[in-house]
């Protein structure tokens, strides 16, 4: 979640609806963005679909304690009669808290403004489809949108390191909350992107400086050196320090034993070991996470990121634009977990599936990155599930 969308996440917006004085909360979820996109879609009406959203989010406002005599007595119907002023104070409100939604917006000459936001929203996800080296038609598929994304295992590498450098690539147009807050922070993260690492807020204003001033000199050891050094230092404080916020997570505090363990084999370069045992973490913490939000438990991993989906998709808080991201790194660890592998013939598969890995068959030697990659990706997830969890 952006820093706009931080700061305003239960904002309310007044408006009239003929002689009523409304509030609805600000929330331009998935959801309504999915609806906005297939009514448009569907009937070319752009205003009309607007319409229908901010219907939807006074609907979503009303809360369900409120005396039924005490609430306001609109209807669909009662909305189409909305006043153009008043429809664009919410379509001002959505694009406040969305800066990159905003930018967007403010940069296409289209005068409906409806039409302008469908076709903001659909630039948004083929830029974001792009990015991948993935074309999309319609951008409104969002269910075609996800398989297609599937197909960039395609242009996974053999080896954990190579894997993890597909990672990054979900992770380059994340807007991060500090990235949001200062163009330095954006530059810096696109310099260790161009390095194979991604902008984290673990990463100290020092330890930015000191890559992104020296892009031009430095190469990928001393970049790789520079970092795990970094959470090394002190006998890797920081890491240690990083790995303890995971327990305020049940999923995560139930795992803290292997977590200690994890930081020890890190820390004492055992890293075929490390590399093992984060990615037994990855795939427990992830299936506990589904279980206690849906009450289910899948013997099938595949299974546990389609639950997964569904929870996300259905969480107010995330933004439609936030959803595919945090879908698209998922898709890339779930990527660990899947296909097929054979164990007579072990080198069809590469070193960092998961079941190569724990079939005893991944026999390369793991570096110092590849460890903290792994633990880096694991910290994802914590800061994705910590955000749906509050």
């Amino acid at each position: 979640m952006n820093a706009d969308e931080s700061s305003n996440k239960d904002a309310k917006i007044e408006i009239l609806i003929g002689n009523h004085r409304v509030e609805i909360i600000n929330r331009f979820s998935l959801r309504k963005c999915k609806l906005f996109m297939e009514k448009c879609e569907n009937t070319n009406d752009f205003r009309q679909a607007f319409i229908e959203v901010v219907c939807q989010m006074y609907c979503d406002s009303l809360t369900t304690d409120e005396p039924a005599d005490q609430r306001e007595p609109l209807s669909e119907k009662d909305f189409y009669e909305i006043d153009e002023t008043q429809l664009e104070k919410v379509l001002n409100a959505i694009l406040d808290r969305d800066s990159s939604l905003s930018k967007i917006y403010s940069e296409k000459d289209i005068k409906d403004p409806y039409e302008r936001l469908y076709l903001t929203i659909k630039q948004q996800i083929q830029n974001l489809a792009e990015s991948f080296k993935v074309q999309i038609h319609t951008g409104i598929d969002f269910s075609q949108f996800q398989n297609q994304l599937q197909n960039i295992s395609k242009q996974i590498s053999d080896s954990v390191g190579q894997f993890l450098t597909g990672f990054q690539e979900a992770l380059k147009n994340i807007d991060f909350e500090k990235l949001a807050k200062a163009k330095k922070y954006r530059e810096c993260h696109e310099t260790l992107n161009s390095f194979g690492w991604w902008y984290l807020s673990d990463f100290d204003k020092e330890l930015l400086d000191q890559i992104h001033d020296g892009k031009e000199t430095i190469g990928q050891d001393e970049v790789d050196s520079i970092i795990c050094q970094y959470y090394r230092a002190n006998r890797c404080e920081k890491l240690k320090n990083m790995v303890k916020r995971w327990n305020r997570l049940p999923y995560f505090n139930a795992r803290a034993i292997d977590s200690h363990q994890m930081v020890v084999i890190h820390g004492r370069r055992y890293y075929n070991s490390s590399v093992k045992l984060l990615i037994i973490m990855i795939e427990g913490v992830t299936r506990d996470f589904v279980q206690s939000h849906s009450g289910e438990g899948h013997f099938h991993f595949f299974k546990v990121r389609q639950e997964l989906r569904n929870i996300l998709e259905n969480d107010d808080d995330i933004t439609y634009f936030e959803f595919i991201i945090v879908d698209c790194i998922l898709n890339l660890v779930d990527e660990i977990f899947g296909g097929h592998f054979d164990p007579i013939a072990p080198d069809q598969s590469p070193d960092y599936k998961r079941d190569k890995q724990l079939h005893g068959q991944a026999l390369g030697m793991q570096t110092e990155s590849d460890s903290l990659k792994l633990i880096l990706q694991l910290n994802e997830l914590y800061r994705i599930f910590e955000s749906v969890s509050i």
